[in-house]
């Protein structure tokens, strides 16, 4: 990590002197880290994320935005912000934030943008990691709007409350082909269609002609009157 993007989160920790950090970090003893981290914020190797998500005290929660962590955000029901590769349009009381380590090379925008959807996420582009300030402004909003949690709570329940959960679709698909073994009937068709026929590829050909056809039908008839015209006009003159 730049030394430009490590000042930038020692900034935005010591502006939130009343939240409790816990940094994931690779070198905890790294001298440049030690001599500047304030004490509100504990440095590990690594810490039991799981765990973590599902403390009541963890208000807040950064990732890079991979499939696991989504998925462990989702059902714990924390409101998170996901640090994307590229750019993205886009309280008084003790808080606990657990960011892992930002990633350099973060490249899970379709998982970043699931959450967003359903309000619990906010995505941050890299590029904007030394800006501590703009940080600070979204941390800030985030811990103090309820908007964020309130989000992150409904959509755990909904996960939490499907009409079948996923292990148990997951079981019953299991005891399915244990009993049944391979079932030819299930076998799409579309594996033994040609190229021609899996992607249409005649249809399509004989839309583009009847569309040309039209066009030079057209053209024609336009070339067709205006000749008329004209022969009219010479016979009169």
């Amino acid at each position: 990590m730049p030394d430009d993007y490590k000042l930038a989160m020692i900034n935005v920790f010591k502006c939130h002197s009343n939240v409790t950090f816990l940094w994931k970090y690779e070198d905890p003893e790294e001298k440049f880290i030690r001599n500047s981290i304030p004490e509100n914020v504990h440095l590990s190797k690594w810490f039991p994320q799981q765990s973590l998500l599902a403390d009541k005290r963890v208000n807040l929660f950064i990732t890079h935005g991979g499939l696991g962590s989504t998925m462990e955000l989702a059902y714990a029901a924390k409101p998170a912000i996901v640090v994307l590769l590229r750019r993205e349009n886009q309280s008084e009381r003790r808080a606990v934030v657990s960011p892992r380590k930002t990633p350099l090379f973060a490249d899970q925008p379709t998982n970043a943008k699931i959450l967003s959807r359903h309000g619990s996420v906010e995505v941050y582009s890299k590029h904007d990691i030394p800006n501590w300030k703009k940080q600070s402004d979204l941390l800030s909003k985030m811990l103090t709007n309820e908007k964020y949690q309130n989000a992150a709570t409904r959509l755990a329940e909904i996960l939490n409350h499907q009409p079948i959960s996923p292990k148990e679709l997951f079981l019953r698909h299991s005891e399915n082909a244990a009993r049944f073994g391979k079932m030819p009937s299930l076998t799409p068709f579309a594996k033994d269609l040609g190229l021609v026929e899996f992607y249409n590829l005649d249809i399509i050909a004989y839309g583009i002609l009847f569309l040309l056809s039209a066009v030079y039908g057209v053209i024609e008839t336009f070339s067709y009157v205006l000749r008329r015209i004209r022969a009219r006009k010479v016979k009169i003159n």
